[in-house]
């Protein structure tokens, strides 16, 4: 599931990024990097910063 991935899928870039589409991935990399640069908000380590 997207929303809520399990460690497993969350660490698996390739998949979540199959999830989201590339577009999709992009602009939440974006808004990642743009508002969490450090990373500090960490729930989903699924959408790295770029």
């Amino acid at each position: 599931m997207v929303n809520f991935p399990s460690p497993g899928e969350a660490a698996d870039r390739e998949r979540v990024r199959f999830a989201y589409g590339p577009e999709r991935y992009a602009g939440l990399a974006a808004v990642k990097k743009q508002y969490n640069p450090a990373n500090l908000v960490r729930f989903s380590p699924a959408t790295r910063p770029v």
